[in-house]
């Protein structure tokens, strides 16, 4: 996507936010990182809707006339998305486990969450059978834990949650937003991954307690060639499909998607700038 007018808004999500300069000059404390594991373990649970969303309607888009009808002129799109994104739901099923394990190492007691569904259509549908109280269900969950989730954070979630089965977000508008939310998480990794080795020996760099469960295991998980791949793919993807004018489509409601497109990145900015700062 061409947004030149967005580039602070990325980079006060990801390279500038507090939280992660902090990180970068290994100045968190335990509990602090605990707070982020804690945190993000549910966050990354409670929007497996989102990724299981765009798999399900990118799977039905493959038959429908509006995209068969145009499909020569787009080639595999469809399928190259499908294929990344499968993947990408895959990683974040692994991502869960991760968490989980470390939690367990650094005795965090972790909210209890149900896995997702290896199936990502079937999980879409059990989504949508609770959607209306998901966000209820994962507080009172998260109740039981060993950290306490702050208001922005919940924000965020419920944010997630309610675009996972908004009809009015179109399948374009979802994958440019999975895209946003990529290229914030690896901007900020491999920010964290260049700082923290520079800063090994800085007289206020806080030690790691437990060798091979902290933030560099976290680091290390993420700053890594395959998942700069995976964004860089996904971006391009995501800016042919922001291209892509539906058979039977008018160039009206094609121009309001994009509108909407570059709006829903603009939420998705404010509240990952939102969500870092509390940690």
């Amino acid at each position: 996507m061409e947004w030149p007018d967005l580039k602070e808004e990325f980079d006060i999500a990801s390279v500038k936010a507090p939280w992660v300069v902090k990180v970068g000059k290994r100045e968190i404390t335990d509990e602090q990182f605990n707070h982020w594991l804690f945190s993000d373990h549910i966050y990354v649970g409670g929007c497996g809707g989102y990724v299981s969303r765009m798999i399900t309607e990118l799977s039905k888009l493959k038959t429908d006339p509006k995209w068969t009808g145009v499909e020569s002129k787009y080639g595999d799109l469809v399928d190259q998305l499908l294929q990344l994104l499968q993947g990408c739901y895959v990683v974040a099923q692994n991502e869960m486990v991760k968490f989980e394990e470390i939690g367990v190492e650094r005795q965090i007691k972790m909210t209890e969450l149900e896995r997702l569904d290896p199936d990502p259509i079937a999980q879409h549908e059990k989504f949508l059978q609770n959607s209306s109280g998901r966000l209820d269900e994962l507080k009172k969950l998260s109740a039981h834990g060993s950290e306490k989730i702050h208001p922005p954070v919940w924000e965020y979630i419920g944010f997630m949650i309610e675009s996972s089965q908004n009809p009015k977000l179109d399948i374009r508008t979802l994958v440019a937003g999975m895209w946003v939310l990529e290229k914030v998480y690896k901007e900020a990794m491999f920010y964290i991954a260049g700082e923290r080795k520079k800063n090994i020996n800085s007289p206020t760099a806080v030690p790691e307690t437990i060798e091979g469960v902290g933030i560099d295991s976290m680091i290390s998980w993420w700053a890594k060639p395959d998942f700069e791949q995976f964004v860089e793919q996904l971006g391009v993807l995501a800016n042919k499909f922001d291209k892509v004018q539906f058979a039977g489509e008018s160039a009206e409601h094609f121009h309001d998607v994009q509108k909407q497109t570059k709006a829903f990145a603009e939420k998705l900015l404010e509240m990952e700038q939102k969500f870092w700062p509390v940690l």
